[in-house]
C-alpha cells in the first residue's frame, strides 16, 4: 500500500507550497527574475512530485521578468 507514501508527499507539498507562493511574490515585487525562476521551477517541480501535471505546465508557460520586461517561460 502506497498510501503513507503518497500522504507524505502531499504533506509535505502543503507545507511548502504557501512559502513558495509567498517567496514567488517576493521575487515578483521585487523584480528579481532570477530568483522568481528558481522558485517557479521549485514550485513546478513539486506540482510534478504530487501529479498535477497540468497545473505544472500553466507554470511552463507563466511570464517571467527578464531584463525589465517580461517573456514566456
Amino acid at each position: 500500500d502506497d498510501r503513507p507514501a503518497a500522504e507524505a508527499v502531499l504533506s509535505a507539498f502543503a507545507r511548502d507550497a504557501p512559502r513558495q507562493m509567498a517567496r514567488l511574490r517576493e521575487a515578483v515585487t521585487t523584480g528579481a527574475s532570477d530568483q522568481v525562476r528558481l522558485v517557479a521551477h521549485t514550485l513546478k517541480g513539486g506540482l510534478l512530485w504530487i501529479g498535477a501535471s497540468d497545473a505544472a505546465a500553466s507554470i511552463t508557460g507563466a511570464a517571467l521578468p527578464v531584463d525589465g520586461g517580461w517573456t514566456a517561460h
